[in-house]
Formats: structure tokens, sequence, C-alpha cells
């Protein structure tokens, strides 16, 4: 009955139900999987601007693995993240985190995107942060900068980022060696 729901509300043109349809059609909840027909829903969203349409159609072409539809998805993406959609902001920064691993350039907008969603608070760009700073990747090597990151994270129960601490204290890189905060990370990181 939700599918019924969702298409007359699609059809009116309502973007969250086009946006809702596009993520039935795509995982088969409730329907036979069809990513046409998906495609074609979240197309018919972002046409509104639908900021978790972008992100999802966006998503959808990064999986082409094609440097042409890389250029698609990043762009949508980057269209979601514009209106402060944190999920594609940390996004983005991901993608170019991997894509920085081969071409340099993309190091600093993986830090630019990582930074405005670590500091709306999610945890996953704030360890992806430290990670940055931790290497030297788009910004200049600072352990207590990647300290300050992980802490972050790890205080809002970040497993990762738990873990990381605790190596950061074990091996005093960014504050100073302490066995006991150490095992306290690595403990609540088990934990979970």
């Amino acid at each position: 009955k939700a599918m019924h729901w969702f298409t007359q509300a699609a059809e009116l043109g309502d973007e969250r139900a086009q946006c809702k349809l596009g993520l039935c059609y795509q995982s088969g909840d409730g329907v036979e999987e069809d990513l046409e027909k998906a495609i074609y829903w979240y197309q018919k969203a972002v046409e509104q601007n639908d900021k978790v349409a972008q992100l999802a159609l966006g998503r959808v072409y990064l999986q082409e693995e094609t440097d042409e539809a890389w250029e698609k998805g990043i762009s949508l993406i980057t269209q979601s993240a514009e209106q402060g959609f944190v999920l594609a902001m940390s996004g983005l920064g991901f993608e170019y985190y991997y894509r920085g691993q081969t071409e340099e350039k993309y190091n600093e907008l993986a830090v630019y995107w990582l930074t405005k969603a670590a500091d709306l608070d999610d945890s996953d760009s704030q360890r992806w942060l430290g990670l940055c700073y931790l290497n030297g990747r788009g910004v200049e090597k600072d352990e207590k900068q990647a300290v300050y990151w992980y802490t972050k994270a790890a205080e809002q129960g970040n497993a990762e980022a738990q873990n990381n601490l605790g190596t950061m204290y074990y091996n005093g890189k960014g504050v100073e060696k302490n066995y006991t905060e150490a095992v306290k990370w690595y403990r609540k990181a088990a934990e979970q």
C-alpha cells in the first residue's frame, strides 16, 4: 500500500515521494529492484532540488566507475552538500580522500568537505579529518590536530576513532604517552 501512495504523491510532483520511490526501486523495498525506475524518480526529485535525491543519484553514478560518471556523481553530491546536507558533505570528503590517494589535487577538497561536516559534529568526518592531519593529506601534518579530531569523534562513540585515539596515547603521538588512557579508549572501542 505504501508504494501506491508514494506513487500517487510522486506523480503529483511531491519530491520527497519521488525520492522515496527512487530509494525503494534501488533497494527493492516493497517492489522489484529496478535501477532504471530508481534513476527516473531520483531525476524527478533532483529537478526540484531535493538534496536527498541529489546524494542518492550521485551515489548511483559513482558506482559506474568511469571518469564521466564520477564527475556527474560528484556534481550532484556537491549540490546536496551546498544545501547543508551533512551526509553529502561527508560523502564528498570521503570521495575526494580516496581520489587523493592517486591524485594529490583532491586532498585539499577532502579536508574542506570533511571539515564542514566535522564542524557539524559528524563523527565519521571527524575521524577521517584526524587521519588527514595524522598523515598530512591536504593539510600540514599535525598530530595534535589529529588527536583533537579523534577525541571529538571518540567522545561521540565512534569506535574507530576510539581505537585511533588509543593508538595515539599508546605511541605518544600528539599527546604524552599514556598507557592508561590508551587502554581506556581501546576498551571503549572493543566494547562496541
